[in-house]
């Protein structure tokens, strides 16, 4: 595994700061990420390039689905449940987070983690969190518990680094990237690791597939135990409690993860 470099900023949201700048991009879909890298980083030389982040990022589902009127914000799933409560979106959110490192952005926000509303003039806009208030206290919903896995798993200040292969299509816009296993790697300073990965064939999936794919990841210190922590795991949008995997002798971590799932590998303490 290598240092992934980052990237420059893309639109200027405030005044530069000391190590680059505040901007803020919606971005909604992971190929467009890789337009964004082209433009901030490829396009530009070196010392032109400042740190990237994605300030607003989610899910788009449908204007019109059963049993619901119809909005204008993309707001409902197939069956007309609310994207912001569906695994899909989770999931999607999760992979979206995982490609934003791979390709070298310095960070991501979600939009949004609390309850809040924007607009008012045709309920439900803009209504995309993932705590939810309700008279029992607060529900929170699958992508609450996909993004914790992450925050759970790494902290502040860690470094991410490359996790081989990195192809062509996995950056170019121009290339199509096929559905398959992606995974970021983050490198404490202690030498905490966490990988965090999923496969993309189950990014329509919003509920349970049988089909569990296996991961063989090396490179990893030979003889260690870490921990397996899996979102999603029984298709209800939450992490289970985590398992041990001990890597073999020649530093090979294997084991299987649900397609519909999400895992975090890694020598944190998982609870």
């Amino acid at each position: 595994m290598q240092k992934v470099e980052g990237s420059s900023p893309f639109i200027r949201f405030k005044t530069p700061v000391n190590r680059g700048f505040l901007f803020a991009i919606m971005a909604t879909w992971v190929p467009a990420l890789r337009d964004i890298r082209k433009m901030v980083v490829d396009d530009n030389p070196p010392e032109k390039r400042r740190p990237a982040y994605i300030m607003e990022f989610a899910v788009r589902g449908h204007n019109a689905a059963p049993g619901q009127l119809p909005v204008s914000n993309h707001a409902y799933y197939e069956d007309g449940t609310e994207m912001r409560r569906t695994n899909v979106a989770a999931f999607q959110q999760l992979w979206f987070t995982i490609a934003t490192a791979q390709l070298g952005f310095f960070g991501a926000a979600k939009w949004d983690l609390y309850w809040g509303k924007y607009d008012f003039t045709n309920p439900p806009n803009q209504s995309y969190w993932m705590i939810n208030p309700t008279p029992e206290g607060w529900e929170l919903f699958p992508s609450y518990h996909a993004l914790r896995l992450l925050l759970s798993t790494t902290e502040r200040g860690w470094q991410v680094v490359r996790v081989e292969p990195w192809f062509r299509n996995d950056w170019d816009p121009l290339v199509r990237d096929e559905p398959e296993k992606e995974i970021a790697a983050y490198l404490g300073s202690n030498a905490q690791l966490a990988l965090v990965g999923l496969d993309t064939r189950g990014r329509l999936l919003n509920t349970a597939s049988e089909e569990t794919p296996g991961y063989s990841i090396g490179g990893l210190t030979p003889s260690t135990t870490l921990n397996l922590a899996i979102w999603n795991a029984n298709g209800d949008g939450r992490t289970s409690a985590a398992t041990e995997i001990t890597t073999s002798a020649a530093g090979v971590a294997r084991f299987e993860v649900p397609l519909h799932a999400a895992f975090a590998l890694t020598t944190v303490d998982v609870r």
